[in-house]
C-alpha cells in the first residue's frame, strides 16, 4: 500500500513539530511559575488514579498560556504537585502564549500535550 503525502502537509508536520519543540524557549518569563486555572461545563475526579477530567467549554490558563478545548484530561503522576500532564482534545484544540518580544505563539490540533514539569507542550493531528 502506497501514501501519498503532498509538501504542504508534510511542511505543516514539520513546522509543527518544530514550534511545538521550541514554545518553552519563546515563553514569557514566569508563565510557568503562576497557577493553573481551569473552567468547563463539567467534571469528574478519580481520586485514586489522580486524573480528573474536564469536558464542555474547557479554557485552561497558566499567565499568558491558555489552551481551548472540548475535553481535557490532568494527570497527577505519583499524586506529585508540579508534574501535571494536561492532555486536551478538540476540534480543534488552541494552544495560545504571549513571548518575551511581545508576539504570540498560536496553534491548534485535535491534541494538546502539556507537560509541566518539562516545560513542554506538543500538538498533534
Amino acid at each position: 500500500m502506497k501514501f501519498k503525502t503532498n509538501k504542504l502537509s508534510l511542511n505543516l508536520v514539520l513546522a509543527s513539530s518544530l514550534l511545538a519543540a521550541s514554545i518553552p524557549a519563546f515563553a514569557v518569563t514566569g508563565d510557568t511559575d503562576q497557577p493553573i486555572h481551569i473552567e468547563s461545563d463539567q467534571q469528574s475526579l478519580d481520586m485514586q488514579g489522580n486524573v480528573v477530567t474536564f469536558t464542555g467549554n474547557v479554557i485552561v490558563t497558566q499567565g499568558t498560556i491558555k489552551i481551548n478545548a472540548d475535553k481535557v484530561v490532568v494527570t497527577r503522576p505519583g499524586g506529585e504537585q508540579g508534574k501535571e500532564v494536561i492532555d486536551g482534545y478538540g476540534k480543534p484544540a488552541t494552544f495560545y502564549q504571549m513571548q518575551d518580544n511581545g508576539k504570540p505563539v498560536e496553534g491548534h490540533a485535535s491534541q494538546m500535550h502539556y507537560e509541566l514539569a518539562k516545560d513542554f507542550c506538543r500538538s498533534d493531528g
